[in-house]
């Protein structure tokens, strides 16, 4: 009599994936006793959950990480910093030319240079480190098990590779600049917030 239900992905005849809910109940005992499966079609919820959840974590414009997405990842490293004398290192990106290129060539552009900065940073960062939008044009690397000084050469060519970068719009090349404050995350650093005031 019990109702037994989970959530499952399944293969549609022409090869579509599908989240769908099956709800099973065993009724009757023995040699009479049988199973009734239903299998709903969840999928349209399960996408706009799983949409709603990346929105609520990442940068609108980028898709990288938040500045609550990063807060949160810098809580928990803190701990682990403060319980296992780990150390970590956290860096503010912020891109210099970014004003020049709003002013003068419009909103669009500006928007266009984060998504390509962006990604530009994306191929360059270890996939276990934690990318995010701070806002405006400032970005945050959270680069997790590493001292200051392991850092500081990843952080040299993430910034050379921001200096070499050529941003092009209307025909024109704009050069970008990044200035990058590095901050060391371990038991010393009393919270979040501090981290993030520091390195900035």
């Amino acid at each position: 009599g019990r109702l037994h239900r989970w959530d499952i992905r399944r293969q549609k005849k022409g090869g579509n994936i599908v989240w769908v809910r099956e709800t099973a109940r065993a009724v009757g005992a023995g040699r009479d006793g049988m199973v009734l499966m239903t299998c709903e079609d969840i999928d349209d919820t399960y996408r706009l959950t799983e949409n709603l959840s990346f929105q609520a974590n990442h940068d609108e414009l980028t898709g990288l990480a938040n500045r609550k997405t990063l807060a949160k990842r810098l809580v928990q490293v803190l701990e682990s910093a403060h319980s296992e004398d780990t150390e970590h290192t956290l860096a503010v990106i912020d891109l210099d030319q970014f004003k020049i290129v709003n002013d003068t060539c419009g909103h669009t552009a500006g928007d266009e240079l984060l998504r390509q900065a962006a990604r530009l940073l994306k191929t360059i960062v270890r996939k276990r480190d934690t990318l995010a939008r701070l806002g405006g044009d400032e970005f945050a690397l959270l680069i997790e098990d590493c001292t200051m000084a392991q850092a500081h050469s990843g952080i040299e060519a993430l910034r050379q590779a921001l200096e070499s970068y050529q941003f092009v719009w209307d025909g024109r090349s704009h050069k970008v600049a990044a200035s990058i404050g590095l901050v060391a995350v371990n038991k010393q650093c009393e919270d979040a917030n501090a981290a993030l005031s520091m390195a900035d």
